[in-house]
């Protein structure tokens, strides 16, 4: 019973990742800048990505610097480290080594942590006798 629960409740996440994924790829930028002012931290990411591809000169790095800010003050691994790498351009107006330097740590540091729970989850899917019999004998 708890097994089919389990398994029943990741379907359901499963599911609702895909759907939230094809959602947010399918938006126009008008639907992605309302949801990115909703506090979607995802489309406030994309809308960030979107403005970066239709730039045009440097002045328009301001909006980019805003939803890139919003998206990595929410925790967006991704925004956190395209901030830090943007921070960190020396010939540019914006050159921040600091900030730079923070956000793409809390950036890697998220990544980090995903990382280690996709390889501890995949050992304790290993059969037993693979931990003990890593070396010949």
């Amino acid at each position: 019973m708890i097994k089919e629960i389990a398994s029943s409740r990741a379907a359901v996440v499963v599911a609702c990742c895909c759907a939230a994924r094809i959602f947010r790829g399918n938006n126009t930028p008008t639907r992605l800048r309302t949801l990115a002012e909703e506090g979607d931290g995802f489309a406030q990411y994309d809308m960030a990505r979107h403005l970066l591809h239709t730039i045009k000169k440097d002045s328009d790095f301001a909006d980019i610097a805003y939803w890139l800010l919003k998206a990595a003050e929410q925790g967006v691994s991704k925004a956190q480290i395209d901030l830090g790498v943007t921070l960190n351009m020396p010939d540019k107006s914006w050159h921040d080594p600091v900030g730079a330097l923070k956000w793409f740590n809390a950036g890697m540091a998220l990544v980090l942590t995903k990382v280690q729970m996709v390889v501890r989850t995949a050992t304790l899917r290993l059969p037993l006798t693979m931990h003990f019999n890593c070396r010949k004998h």
